[in-house]
């Protein structure tokens, strides 16, 4: 068996035999490691999705999950910002669109795979340990710093 190559040949193989795949992106000790998914728009007709600010190992089983539900056609993302239910069991999350023009900075390979046509990248913000979204004045300062998606782009 021939392997990749390339870690973007690796994803296109990944995606052609599962239909999405997951890719983490690790910086440096002053940005988060972040999670996202690609093929979900070609595979599912929905939103890739990116989840910040937590082990890859969790966003990863996070983004599988969500994989199942997309697929099952258990979950539908809204067409705005908001809270929803369903995503996490017993929790809501915050759903926040990112915008076009950071799209390709953030999911380089999910950009990149879709191209030329564009994708919709959607942040799932998780709650804290006590259930508090950021936004929140109760929620852990930590966890509103660690899932800022304006660290990764600025």
């Amino acid at each position: 068996m021939a392997y990749p190559t390339n870690p973007f040949e690796e994803v296109i193989e990944k995606v052609s035999k599962h239909g999405w795949t997951a890719v983490s992106v690790f910086h440096g000790h002053n940005t988060p490691a972040f999670t996202y998914s690609v093929g979900f728009t070609e595979t599912f007709g929905g939103p890739e999705i990116v989840i910040l600010g937590i082990p890859v190992e969790t966003a990863r089983s996070l983004i599988s999950g969500i994989a199942q539900q997309m697929k099952s056609k258990e979950l539908r993302f809204p067409k705005s910002d908001t809270t929803m239910s369903g995503v996490i069991q017993d929790y809501e999350v915050s759903i926040r669109h990112i915008p076009e023009e950071q799209v390709s900075e953030i999911a380089k390979y999910a950009h990149a795979y879709a191209f030329p046509d564009t994708i919709q990248l959607l942040q799932v913000v998780l709650p804290d340990p006590s259930g508090k979204l950021p936004g929140n004045p109760a929620c852990d300062p930590a966890y509103v710093t660690l899932q800022d998606v304006t660290s990764l782009y600025q």
